[in-house]
């Protein structure tokens, strides 16, 4: 599972399969820039969800930014939002952007307060987002879970090219089945961990990225007594990992750690649930094989 925060000197990810779906192309939504309420709610009822900034300036470097964050560029994005948010200080997507793009809790929180405080200067769509992601990160999934229903409102708004959107809401997706869904979520992934090693290389933070172990999708000869707690038939993972675990492991960078089986030659317990968390015994030995794989890795910390 990823941490979205860690110490500034090393970033491990830790990795399990996740549904997020690409936009295609053409489908993002409309927008407009206005900084007049009247003329933000006009354009709302058009079909548009305005971006709100009173300087031309700000809106050219946040697009510049947007559009070379989907580049993976992500460290160079990050700097065009911190001269869109200077060149517009009432700037509140700007906040959002560098919360979203923060390497540190610290400058997580910051930049997402001054963008909870900016909010109500903002369109309403700009508001729910800037509400459900504070939410999400001030650990409330059910009133983000709120935010982000109140946002499915926009899923019908009409469709305009790439460059005309300044706000991006995800449309409904093309219809997938079967192999055709797992080997999307493993691109995905595989673009994630891409973009988060660029942006912490950028800032000589070194980057380790892990698939970890689990149970659905391992070698390993298992206890009466710990299939009990580690296998349930009706558990809403196992489908997932059975059948995603495989994209995984092929999607997978040179020099990621793959950690799928770790546990194999380990007699003793190591899961706890049936979900995928371990025991004490099961994160040592996990810990353990992380820290051989970083003090193989070149680094000041190699051994000479």
């Amino acid at each position: 599972m990823f941490r979205p925060w860690t110490p500034p000197l090393l970033v491990c990810a830790l990795t399990l399969v996740a549904g997020c779906d690409r936009r295609e192309a053409g489908s993002e939504t409309a927008s407009v820039v206005t900084t007049d309420t009247a003329a933000a709610s006009a354009a709302a009822a058009a079909g548009a969800v305005p971006l709100s900034t009173n300087s031309d300036e700000a809106r050219g470097l946040y697009l510049e930014a947007r559009a070379v964050a989907e580049q993976l560029r992500a460290h160079e994005g990050r700097k065009l939002y911190e001269q869109a948010a200077a060149a517009d200080p009432t700037f509140a997507m700007a906040h959002y952007q560098l919360a979203l793009n923060s390497a540190t809790a610290k400058d997580f929180l910051e930049h997402m307060k001054e963008a909870v405080a900016l909010s109500d200067r903002a369109s309403e769509g700009e508001r729910l987002f800037i509400l459900a992601a504070d939410a999400g990160g001030n650990a409330n999934p059910a009133k983000a879970l709120e935010y982000q229903e109140e946002l499915v409102n926009f899923d019908r708004l009409p469709s305009n090219p790439p460059a005309a959107a300044l706000v991006h809401v995800t449309p409904k997706v093309r219809a997938r089945s079967g192999d055709a869904v797992f080997a999307d979520i493993a691109a995905n992934w595989q673009m994630a961990s891409a973009s988060m090693r660029q942006l912490l290389a950028a800032r000589s933070v070194a980057y380790f990225h892990v698939l970890q172990p689990n149970q659905y999708y391992s070698t390993r000869v298992f206890s009466d007594a710990e299939k009990k707690l580690a296998f349930n038939d009706a558990s809403p993972f196992k489908s997932g990992a059975q059948a995603g675990y495989p994209y995984l492991e092929k999607t997978l960078e040179a020099g990621a750690l793959n950690a799928v089986h770790v546990f194999d030659g380990e007699r003793t317990p190591v899961y706890l649930d049936d979900c995928c968390h371990y025991t004490v015994a099961g994160n040592r030995l996990l810990a353990d094989f992380i820290a051989r794989g970083v003090l193989a890795s070149r680094g000041p910390w190699a051994r000479q």
